[in-house]
């Protein structure tokens, strides 16, 4: 891996499930809990979450001023509001893009404007034309960020989705959304040929997929436990 991050440690408390899930996985205290109605911090998971992801319609939960995480049933995706507009990572996909939706417009009124496409599988990215729709009828254009790997991957296999509108060529590389920089860096994982780290620099938050299913590895499409055990070591160093 080029290490990308490398340059911004110093900057980083991150704070991420993917963080908490690689501290797990590596051996650090047991987690406390959070109650989603007040910010996370370092060390505490979302309470009863294994439980109220599939009995609820979304839970959300805040990481920061600006930053949440929703979860759908098995998937989640990460929320960024801005001071113009709210960027997600991942649609998700069989209806539970619109939890993502309903969650978000519980805590803001601003649109949709920015998609991230996190990698090429469907389960991450079919209901991405719900976010076309909302965007339309709160009079905005959607903006669908990808990755080259992910775009080339999309379109070999021909997915009928909407078609990413910008595509970051370089990796390592980075977008930015506002005042937002998002830094990003493939990491192999056997997940997905195109499955990266997504660095939300200045919130100082890791978007990482798969998250928190590692005990059921395999269900989650790793190949490998050893490649991902890897890219979470060296997410650790990033805090």
């Amino acid at each position: 891996m080029p290490h990308l991050f490398s340059r911004t440690r110093a900057l980083l408390g991150v704070t991420s499930f993917a963080v908490l899930t690689a501290a797990t996985l590596l051996g650090a205290p047991t987690l406390a809990q959070a109650a989603t109605s007040s910010k996370l911090e370092p060390g505490q998971y979302v309470e009863n979450l294994g439980m109220r992801r599939y009995s609820e319609p979304f839970v959300l939960q805040q990481l920061t001023d600006r930053t949440y995480m929703v979860f759908v049933s098995t998937h989640s995706a990460t929320v960024y509001v801005g001071d113009q507009g709210v960027l997600v990572f991942d649609s998700l996909s069989n209806g539970y893009g619109q939890g993502v939706l309903d969650a978000i417009n519980s805590i803001t009124d601003l649109p949709v404007t920015g998609l991230v496409y996190s990698h090429h599988h469907l389960d991450h990215l079919s209901d991405a034309q719900l976010f076309v729709d909302a965007a339309t009828v709160k009079g905005t254009e959607l903006r669908i960020i990808s990755s080259a790997a992910v775009a080339s991957q999309v379109e070999s296999y021909g997915t009928v989705i909407p078609a990413p509108t910008d595509v970051v060529a370089s990796d390592p590389g980075s977008f930015t959304f506002e005042d937002l920089t998002v830094y990003f860096e493939g990491t192999k994982d056997t997940h997905s040929i195109d499955n990266p780290l997504f660095l939300l620099e200045q919130e100082r938050v890791l978007h990482y997929l798969p998250e928190d299913f590692l005990p059921y590895f395999r269900l989650v499409g790793l190949l490998d436990i050893a490649p991902m055990e890897e890219t979470l070591r060296y997410v650790k160093t990033l805090e």
